[in-house]
């Protein structure tokens, strides 16, 4: 894993994202939890000080915590993280009967720590981008907007970029 690795930040990020960028543009996920999880203090401070040096621009996907923490109990429960009923060939896809997805047994418990997880994790990120001066570089979209109009959130992303959409 990219963030798991035991190089310095700015050993291997500038050379890992080069690969990537097209017309100035580099896409990728970072995902809270695996931010977290394999990065200590000093090196999520040497990755935002990077991140801001080289005048990175973000994108925050948000979500209530709730929603999140309904999401990563039943993904977990069902050992699948992705349920599109349009590609039930997929490998990743969760068979169902019909059009029904079999959800898991409801548990309290379980979806209270997902949800205090989320949480603390959302809350050590918007430190993280406001002790590095990240905030004004941050673009936070609503999950569901994405989900209910794409068009307008790929308009909103791409003028926060300051790139073009083709017609």
């Amino acid at each position: 894993s990219l963030l798991a690795s035991s190089c310095r930040v700015e050993d291997y990020l500038p050379r890992i994202f080069s690969e990537h960028v097209s017309d100035g543009i580099l896409g990728t996920k970072i995902i809270n939890q695996y931010l977290f999880k394999h990065l200590d203090e000093p090196r999520l401070g040497e990755f935002f000080g990077w991140l801001k040096s080289e005048q990175f621009k973000l994108i925050r996907i948000t979500r209530p915590s709730i929603d999140t923490a309904t999401s990563a109990y039943i993904a977990q429960e069902l050992g699948t993280w992705h349920y599109l009923k349009s590609r039930q060939s997929d490998a990743t896809a969760t068979p169902v009967d019909g059009d029904t997805l079999q959800l898991p047994e409801y548990n309290f418990e379980s979806i209270s720590r997902y949800m205090e997880d989320h949480i603390n994790w959302s809350d050590r990120l918007d430190h993280l981008l406001a002790s590095h001066g990240l905030g004004n570089r941050t673009l936070d979209i609503d999950y569901e907007s994405i989900r209910t109009n794409p068009a307008a959130a790929v308009k909103q992303v791409a003028n926060w970029l300051g790139s073009q959409l083709l017609p």
